[in-house]
């Protein structure tokens, strides 16, 4: 059982290096109640690049399972 307080529940956290660059800082999402199986975290807009690398990690010392990870990719001008 996570501990009562919500600052203390386990989250999963993601950044984006653009252009080997310039980094984002670090996203934390919660992972859900325990005993949950199907856990969609979305993290929202990384900003415009031509490549990223993304980094995760988790709070606590669980099994983490990263099933897919997805991008919208759109056009920026002409």
């Amino acid at each position: 059982v996570w501990p009562a307080h919500d600052t203390d529940a386990p989250e999963i956290r993601l950044r984006c290096t653009r252009d080997n660059k310039v980094s984002t800082r670090w996203i934390g999402k919660g992972m859900g109640k325990p005993g949950d199986k199907n856990v969609v975290v979305h993290f929202g807009p990384m900003g415009s690049a031509t490549t990223w690398q993304f980094e995760w990690q988790v709070t606590a010392d669980i099994p983490v399972e990263l099933v897919k990870l997805e991008a919208q990719i759109e056009k920026v001008g002409d």
